[in-house]
């Protein structure tokens, strides 16, 4: 059984006066008590089942909390998304949970505070909102390492790290495709007329994609080469002026040969 309190200490425990108490027990109100006689005492429990039916002060708010997703999109480099929260009943809650899923966003390709330094630059976008040049960045706005040339007023691509490997892997296709077609995809995939001097690693990539496809190109044109015999095929690649494939001065010509020999190949199956 618990012990019972007598009214001294059930005035300190409310944080009443003894005279208060007292009159609750004159007007029926206050916790429930027992009377010993002249005596007058207190069950614990009675006393906390009286408090849970007070009253409380204030007011109960149930909100919830706003959740944006930000994606931040670098050409180039890619795109990654951050979520940011706050409070709905907080002022500027979606203000403060956009600048948070923004500046998360930005971290993950290690960009900080300092691109509210930036001043308002307008590019021009291309029909799938691609920048038409790369605008030129200030020294302290790159990563250490990298520079930006600019060329007859326009930004060129930023150089970068690149991986040896993939310039070894580049360089392994030009007995492949012929120095003609080689060079070209070099100018045109990889902005430089050597596999050592392209800009950056992404660049390498692109370049290979391309003489993959190119080498896949040569790949079918032996195919068809087999197909259609000597006679045939020296007939057809006579115009040309060739004498052997890898001399084919573009990737233009190696398609036209390739296209020339299935349409030769599709005649002797009908």
């Amino acid at each position: 059984m618990d012990s019972l309190l007598m009214e001294e200490a059930v005035s300190e425990k409310l944080q009443v006066s003894l005279a208060c108490l007292r009159r609750w027990r004159l007007q029926g109100e206050g916790p429930k008590y027992v009377k010993m006689g002249p005596m007058v005492r207190y069950r614990p429990q009675d006393i906390e089942d009286w408090l849970v039916t007070l009253p409380t002060g204030g007011k109960a708010i149930v909100t919830s909390k706003v959740l944006i997703a930000t994606a931040v999109t670098i050409t180039r480099l890619g795109s990654h998304t951050g979520t940011g929260e706050e409070w709905a009943d907080r002022e500027n809650a979606v203000t403060a949970a956009d600048a948070q899923a923004f500046k998360r966003a930005c971290s993950c390709f290690g960009l900080g505070r300092y691109l509210y330094r930036f001043g308002e630059t307008r590019v021009r976008l291309n029909s799938r909102g691609e920048p038409l040049a790369i605008p030129i960045l200030p020294e302290w706005a790159l990563p250490p390492g990298m520079t930006m040339a600019q060329a007859n007023g326009l930004a060129s691509d930023t150089r970068g790290p690149v991986d040896q490997r993939l310039t070894a892997e580049i360089e392994g296709f030009r007995g492949m495709l012929g120095d003609p077609i080689y060079a070209e995809i070099l100018r045109r995939a990889g902005h430089s007329a050597d596999a050592r001097t392209i800009p950056n690693a992404e660049r390498q990539k692109q370049t290979i994609e391309k003489m993959q496809a190119a080498a896949r190109g040569f790949e079918r044109l032996r195919q068809l080469a087999e197909m259609a015999g000597d006679a045939q095929f020296f007939a057809v690649t006579e115009r040309f002026k060739i004498a052997s494939v890898t001399e084919l001065p573009s990737l233009a010509a190696l398609k036209q040969l390739v296209d020339d020999l299935e349409s030769l190949a599709n005649q002797q199956v009908a």
